[in-house]
């Protein structure tokens, strides 16, 4: 993109008598998209200064000697950051091409229709950031601000444009989230093969023991029954 040219914000200082001569105190704030000392190129002789509770550049001179009735013009050169750069447009067109082009069916009229207000409006934008404006600079700052409102507002639109091809997308195959969600929980319901190996070994094992300890208990009692057999004949 061609660079701009910078842009001239004139300050009037004015001695409102007409029979005597003042010293006059000029102060006059920096639009607020002036966000660096950098972007200020010459402040015509002022001062430049910060306004820490405002957060905003302004200039100033305490006192500007004037003649009764003079009126004193101070040129204060910008940098022009008062247009919304031509790459963010066509980068707004052009992801809202490949959006639609992903939606089939019913929907495609309906993202058709809100991409065609929103590419109409994104051209009056450019439009009207190529109309010179001669020493105009407060008109070209307030054409700024309602373009960026503007901009803002065809986002949400193009939100919803999103919205509509993903549910398309989904729509052609894909898994949507409740969808997966219930699946992992099915998933998760169901004991896997190790874990129900394991299950069956412990009770293998747990009748093992049991049936040992009964064998034991068994030959003991009978051992036991023999003796006293044993002794009942001794008798």
């Amino acid at each position: 993109a061609p660079r701009r040219a910078n842009v001239y914000l004139k300050v009037v200082a004015t001695n409102p008598s007409k029979k005597r001569a003042q010293q006059i105190e000029v102060k006059e704030y920096l639009p607020q998209e002036v966000v660096s000392e950098d972007m200020v190129v010459s402040t015509g002789g002022l001062e430049l200064k910060y306004d820490t509770n405002n957060s905003l550049y302004y200039v100033y001179k305490k006192d500007v000697q004037l003649a009764a009735n003079e009126i004193r013009t101070f040129s204060i050169e910008l940098k022009d950051a008062w247009f919304v750069p031509e790459e963010e447009l066509n980068s707004l067109k052009a992801q809202n091409q490949r959006m639609l082009s992903q939606i089939k069916g019913k929907d495609y009229e309906t993202a058709k229709a809100i991409l065609h207000e929103v590419n109409e409006k994104l051209e009056n934008i450019a439009i009207s950031q190529e109309k010179v404006r001669a020493g105009l600079i407060r008109e070209q700052i307030a054409d700024y601000r309602n373009n960026r409102q503007i901009l803002g507002q065809l986002k949400e639109d193009v939100d919803k444009i999103r919205s509509i091809a993903l549910a398309a997308a989904e729509g052609a195959g894909g898994t949507s989230g409740p969808e997966m969600l219930e699946k992992s929980k099915l998933k998760s319901g169901i004991p896997s093969k190790t874990a129900t190996w394991m299950v069956v070994f412990i009770i293998m094992l747990f009748i093992g023991v049991l049936g040992a300890a009964f064998f034991f208990a068994w030959v003991h009692s009978g051992r036991s029954l023999e003796k006293s057999l044993a002794k009942a004949r001794e008798s």
